[in-house]
């Protein structure tokens, strides 16, 4: 069993929100991660505006990097903004990872201090075929939506390291999977551009952020959350589930 230290400055997007069975728009529900209540948002749900946005922002524009944590059942094909970043006015985010069951994708949206531009990673949600047939042959469904253990559940641990400037993501119990932050040398150090600029993440100090959808009700995610935390600093470890090589064990809190 794995657990993730508590260095401080845990941000916990459900409970910023005060979400409860009382909330409206929202259910509370059975989730996979035992004593850990789960809510299901409904389309009505509109406290999607997070209080003290300062606290994220600053975390994901960390020297230590960030770690994003999301535990989910989402409607299947359909499209859902889990974290966004927006100066005030803007539509187009500074950051934004989301969800999209219609091409079987997690994406990240971000911009760097080093240009103007919207750059993107995106990595395969679908359980990989070479996970499946392994030494835990039933534990990883072959099905484009369903998680390990039949519990309809995505399990999302992503993370920068900012040394190295890469983004890793570790889905369910499938092995991590690692990708460069655009314009950087990936693993071995962060590549300095020329003039020694090193591209690092820009997110404005008085960018509001939004959860589970941009402004405007555009990309609501419509489903279940039990986790949604940002950590300002990077690990590959995660404490919200426990792995058996790729067998996620039901966890306890």
């Amino acid at each position: 069993m794995v657990y993730l230290p508590d260095y401080g400055g845990t941000i916990d997007i459900l409970r910023l929100l005060n979400l409860s069975a009382r909330t409206p728009g929202v259910a509370q529900v059975p989730g996979p991660i035992l004593n850990v209540p789960a809510f299901k948002l409904r389309p009505g749900f509109g406290l999607v505006q997070v209080p003290n946005p300062s606290a994220v922002t600053s975390a994901l524009s960390s020297s230590a990097g960030f770690t994003l944590v999301f535990v989910y059942r989402q409607h299947r094909k359909s499209l859902g903004t889990l974290l966004s970043v927006h100066a005030p006015g803007r539509v187009t985010p500074y950051f934004q990872v989301a969800s999209n069951l219609r091409t079987g994708q997690l994406v990240l949206h971000y911009r760097l201090t080093t240009d103007a531009k919207l750059h993107q990673n995106a990595w395969s949600l679908r359980p990989a075929a070479q996970y499946v047939n392994s030494a835990h042959p039933n534990s990883i469904s072959t099905e484009p939506v369903r998680r390990p253990g039949g519990l309809g559940w995505t399990f999302v641990h992503l993370s920068l390291n900012s040394s190295t400037n890469m983004l890793r993501l570790q889905l369910d119990c499938q092995p991590a999977r690692e990708q460069p932050v655009a314009g950087s040398g990936g693993r071995g150090g962060a590549r300095a551009l020329p003039g020694g600029l090193v591209p690092h993440m820009h997110v404005p100090d008085d960018a509001l952020v939004y959860f589970r959808q941009e402004p405007g009700f555009k990309k609501k995610f419509l489903g279940s959350m039990q986790v949604a935390k940002v950590y300002p600093y990077a690990t590959t470890q995660h404490s919200d589930w426990t792995c058996d090589g790729y067998r996620l064990v039901r966890q306890t809190q």
